[in-house]
């Protein structure tokens, strides 16, 4: 690094003690106008800079992150609405109904974390609410975080 500096700075100078160009051509491209008077900067290496582009890139991928822990928590939260409301049409027979069961599958791991979370005084029939609530709550600070991106990075790049 130190030696790519040294020679760019050594490359500067020599070019600039020559002078103009003969028949009063300027310089193009690399040393074009206005770069006669620029000295190099190689104080700071590259990977000491920094860089906005990288702090933009992890707020990204936090915020994928983010965004995927939503929706997974609003799927979870609507099996457990649709299970409910299935289960209080279906009655009885809830056990036997394809989409009960079908939802009964989607919201099972939940239900399981709901039961490991809670004392054990709550009984078994109340662990789907207690999903559900820890389910909105975990919706709740997700989105707040989410919004809260959405400002630092701007409303644009959520889209």
């Amino acid at each position: 690094m130190v030696l790519l500096c040294s020679a760019a700075a050594h490359f500067l100078t020599r070019e600039r003690q020559r002078g103009p160009k003969p028949n009063g051509i300027e310089a193009s491209g690399f040393l074009g106008e206005g770069m006669r008077d620029v000295t190099p900067s190689c104080q700071t290496p590259v990977s000491a800079r920094n860089d906005s582009a990288i702090r933009s890139a992890s707020v990204v991928h936090v915020l994928l992150l983010v965004s995927v822990l939503k929706l997974i928590a609003e799927i979870a939260l609507m099996a457990l609405l649709g299970q409910w409301l299935l289960g209080l049409l279906a009655g009885a027979k809830r056990s036997t109904n394809l989409f009960y069961r079908l939802l009964q599958v989607i919201t099972s791991p939940f239900v399981r974390a709901a039961r490991v979370l809670s004392p054990r005084i709550v009984l078994d029939r109340h662990v789907p609410l207690v999903a559900f609530f820890l389910l909105a709550f975990g919706w709740f600070v997700v989105t707040t975080i989410k919004i809260n991106l959405c400002l630092q990075i701007g409303v644009e790049a959520c889209k």
